[in-house]
């Protein structure tokens, strides 16, 4: 893969740093605005949930650029590039096991499909649309969370699929450093 190419992919990454830090900014100003009672909802929940989706969005773009089996469509030749440069990405930021991992994929992406399968497969299953909580607060006993927040452990969980954030939050930051790093190194090769 050329120099020029790698580093078109990684600036992408770079740029998924950036919304992620705007989305933990977001997410950290809303914990601040709000006092959260221990048994209710925050006033604000639907700013506290737009952040932790643009966390979970910003990571999932990056996984999609470096998961070879993310290109399912497109010819051989096109397929083949696609896992080359997942595989070279892979080996300048070596990406947390979490980045790759499918639940952070799945808690924004297919969500009408992934409803769909809860609701055949399990009727009369109790859903909960959305809920800010902490440790101590409101929990539903054995109800599945469409979207729900905790903010004790900032724990995101989408139809059961959960994040740790700040897990997420930290290992998308490494990837942006190491990709911010090798465009560095390679700048003057890019020109």
């Amino acid at each position: 893969m050329r120099e020029r190419d790698t580093a078109r992919y990684l600036g992408e990454i770079v740029h998924q740093g950036h919304f992620a830090m705007i989305a933990a900014e977001a997410l950290n100003a809303a914990i601040k605005r709000d006092v959260v009672p221990a048994q209710s909802s925050p006033p604000h929940y639907a700013s506290y949930l737009a952040a932790a989706q643009a966390l979970l969005t910003a990571a999932a773009q990056i996984s999609k650029i470096v998961d070879p089996d993310a290109l399912r469509r497109g010819s051989a030749e096109v397929k083949r590039f696609g896992k080359e440069r997942a595989a070279t990405l892979r080996a300048i930021i070596d990406p947390s096991p979490l980045l790759l991992s499918r639940d952070v994929r799945n808690s924004v992406e297919h969500f009408g499909e992934r409803l769909d399968k809860v609701l055949c497969e399990e009727p009369g299953i109790s859903l909960v649309d959305a809920n800010v909580s902490v440790e101590g607060g409101i929990f539903f006993e054995g109800a599945t969370w469409l979207r729900h927040l905790n903010l004790t452990t900032l724990e995101y969980s989408a139809l059961d699929d959960a994040v740790p954030l700040q897990d997420l939050f930290d290992a998308v930051m490494q990837a942006s450093e190491r990709a911010t790093a090798w465009i560095t190194a390679h700048s003057a090769s890019l020109v």
